[in-house]
């Protein structure tokens, strides 16, 4: 029974802790800058060449 209060007692402890520290962080902080808006050149060159892929992997499981 002890056991049983002492882990409630930590675990709200812990909870308190973390929201605490949560509502200390401005709203305004962002650790990941927003995604553009088109992929980059990079991104264009590797999606095609995994639809590439597919499509080779279509047709030998088809055949």
């Amino acid at each position: 029974m002890l056991r049983l209060v002492a882990l409630l007692f930590v675990g709200y402890c812990t909870y308190r802790i973390g929201r605490e520290f949560i509502d200390s962080v401005p709203d305004d902080f962002d650790l990941v800058e927003p995604l553009p808006l088109l992929p980059s050149p990079e991104r264009q060159r590797h999606d095609a060449h995994l639809a590439r892929r597919d499509r080779r992997v279509r047709k030998r499981s088809a055949a």
